[in-house]
């Protein structure tokens, strides 16, 4: 299974937020949630 998660600050918080702060919330909001769906989702197939 293949999926794709595309986020938009905005323009405001796009000029504000750039690098490694940029790189962190990413991380947060996109990154995070999918690995933990991820490990549900293998826990429920073995289960």
């Amino acid at each position: 299974m293949t999926y794709t998660l595309h986020g938009d600050p905005g323009r405001i918080l796009g000029m504000l937020i750039r690098g490694p702060v940029e790189d962190r919330i990413h991380e947060q909001l996109i990154h995070a949630p999918i690995r933990g769906l991820k490990v549900q989702c293998e826990e429920a197939a073995a289960a």
